[in-house]
């Protein structure tokens, strides 16, 4: 769950585990609001601080999910780079999908 520190991504976090996923890795980048997040969630959310260097974030990411997601849920709103979106594509695994429900000001570079 990428942008998990604003208030669509936790309340995203939070359905996730009401309606029983097994885990989630709530991605972003306030370290204050992660740790609450999981303090309030339980032992089924993982939290993953983001930098904004793709590479090293989509690694934390992929580590956090057991070697890749299977699915990456992008709550980022008005975002100024697109780091954190194209962490989160990288952490897929193979079939993987990435769904984007945020917006950002700047474009999406895809090869």
């Amino acid at each position: 769950m990428n942008g998990a520190t604003g208030a669509y991504g936790t309340a995203a976090v939070l359905l996730g585990i009401a309606m029983g996923t097994a885990r989630v890795v709530a991605a972003g980048r306030n370290a204050a609001v992660l740790e609450a997040l999981v303090k309030a969630a339980g032992p089924r959310v993982a939290a993953v601080q983001l930098t904004g260097e793709v590479a090293a974030d989509a690694a934390k990411l992929r580590e956090a999910c057991g070697g890749g997601a299977e699915i990456a849920f992008d709550m980022v709103g008005r975002a100024g780079d697109a780091n954190a979106t194209l962490a989160a594509l990288k952490s897929l695994r193979r079939g993987g999908r990435l769904v984007l429900m945020g917006s950002m000001t700047t474009p999406l570079p895809l090869s």
